[in-house]
């Protein structure tokens, strides 16, 4: 139970990441966080005490993966980690730099393997995490290969920052890639792009404003973004660099549309759950210049919009009832970006009769529309790992 499920407010993504600081504070610890005789004694100890130090009770976790579970268990959400996916990227950071030998250089000779074998632990329960983060976890199949097909992925890395580096973004071509990172882990989030292969980024925004969610225009040659700036909103900028202009003011993980002429983006508040009437409203902006269009103004929530290959669609997800938390009201819907009719998938129930639903009331957002294939990759939960779909 979370601190503000104890005080009977309302719970949002942040109290999953709360939930999760409990359960991986036992993981590594051996004992529960907060623990009472009795549950209104435990029930106190959530509200009004904090974690024992794991200096006291277990000195030979690293500090840096103490300080990861106590921001997750911040009894002022606001103070919390905001989003899942922040929290599963610093657990792989983490669990890099154990395996490149940094942290244990740095710790006495004796606590070093010990430290070591918390973050082996800590680290692949970072895999279970990307359906509550919205990140992506990268599957492959394991069952027969066609002839000629490598056997094993080859994977590059491609930053090296100490800070947090998410949000990454291809452009058209396959050369370059567009990132938010903080570099230092002091918040402040920019955007850089670099080539695929090899050499140093160029910074694309200086103001540390939460610049995140890049988008490559279809030529390559523009990014949109979201910034907090100014009140927030959608801007874009040269790929190069150059100055920033707002699109839309407000927008969140703007998509560029196949011919480079509109820019689709969702309205509303993220840390607030899809199937809640008013926590979201899906938007277009002519990249040119003009007013906004909502899509789909019978949802009464939308988020998440990517774009059909041709253009002529958008898939999002939505939610119809002036209810919350209505199981039978929320799907991907397929709605012309003019406001037109919409059409729902079935999404949500075909992930049901799968087992893919990991909690009740979710559908995953689309993550990108294969032309070549013409099928939507996403991520959702099977068993006790997340892989794409």
């Amino acid at each position: 139970m979370t601190s503000e499920q104890a005080e009977g407010k309302k719970v949002d993504a942040r109290s999953d990441i709360f939930s999760f600081g409990s359960v991986l504070y036992e993981l590594v610890t051996g004992v529960r966080a907060f623990q009472g005789e009795a549950k209104i004694a435990t029930l106190s100890a959530i509200l009004h005490r904090e974690p024992k130090p794991f200096s006291e009770i277990a000195p030979s976790v690293p500090h840096e993966l103490e300080r990861i579970i106590l921001h997750c268990l911040r009894k002022d959400r606001a103070r919390r980690f905001q989003h899942m996916e922040d929290v599963k990227t610093l657990l792989e950071e983490l669990k890099e730099e154990s395996g490149s030998g940094r942290i244990a250089a740095a710790l006495p000779a004796g606590a070093a393997p010990a430290r070591r074998r918390w973050i082996t632990v800590a680290a692949p329960l970072t895999v279970a995490l990307a359906a509550l983060a919205a990140g992506v976890t990268w599957w492959f199949p394991r069952g027969e290969r066609g002839a000629g097909t490598s056997s094993e992925a080859s994977v590059t890395r491609l930053t090296s920052d100490s800070g947090l580096t998410t949000d990454a973004a291809l452009s058209p071509d396959g050369k370059l890639v567009a990132y938010s990172s903080d570099r230092s882990l002091d918040g402040q989030r920019d955007l850089y792009v670099k080539q695929v292969a090899g050499g140093q980024p160029i910074r694309l925004t200086t103001d540390g404003a939460g610049n995140r969610t890049p988008d490559f225009s279809p030529d390559g040659g523009k990014v949109v973004f979201r910034s907090n700036r100014d009140g927030g909103g959608v801007y874009e900028i040269p790929t190069f660099g150059g100055e920033a202009r707002l699109v839309a003011r407000d927008g969140l993980n703007p998509k560029f549309s196949p011919d480079g002429s509109q820019v689709a983006y969702w309205v509303g508040a993220e840390s607030v759950a899809a199937a809640v009437p008013g926590s979201g409203a899906v938007w277009v902006v002519p990249v040119a210049g003009g007013p906004p269009q909502r899509v789909g103004p019978n949802f009464t929530a939308a988020r998440h919009p990517i774009w059909s290959p041709d253009g002529k669609n958008l898939l999002l997800v939505g939610y119809t009832s002036a209810k919350a938390y209505e199981s039978s009201s929320i799907d991907w819907w397929l709605v012309a970006p003019n406001g037109g009719g919409a059409l729902r998938t079935g999404a949500f129930e075909t992930l049901v009769q799968a087992g893919l639903r990991s909690v009740p009331v979710f559908v995953p957002r689309p993550a990108c529309w294969l032309t070549a294939t013409n099928t939507v990759v996403f991520s959702a939960a099977s068993g006790d790992a997340n892989s794409l779909f």
